[in-house]
């Protein structure tokens, strides 16, 4: 299964996102910067969610469809891994600001 998006970016073009799953096998491709690079980029994100925000062109009313392509895939394991770091890291940031209070108060002590 193949699916193309266009999704409004901060460049004037839209830019083109294309996931397709063969197999067990899942390649999501953007052409912004970040995809360019090869590196993560929320656009990708936001469509494995089945998000239309920012949707354009394209397959649009398939959107939805995509989480359900990630199931089985190794995209869905590093997701997953990623998704579970970030709730770590969310509370490391609540505990470090806390720490960092309790560090102020002591110092006026």
């Amino acid at each position: 299964m193949k699916l193309s998006f266009k999704v409004k970016g901060s460049a004037p073009e839209p830019y083109k996102i294309t996931i397709e799953k063969v197999g067990s096998s899942l390649t999501a491709l953007c052409n912004c910067p970040a995809g360019k690079k090869g590196t993560h980029c929320k656009h990708r994100l936001k469509s494995f969610k089945g998000n239309n925000e920012g949707v354009v062109g394209g397959d649009v009313e398939r959107i939805f469809e995509v989480p359900q392509m990630l199931i089985g895939t190794d995209v869905e394991a590093s997701l997953r891994e990623l998704e579970g770091l970030e709730t770590k890291l969310s509370i490391v940031k609540k505990d470090v600001s806390k720490a960092k209070k309790a560090l102020g108060r002591v110092m006026r002590s």
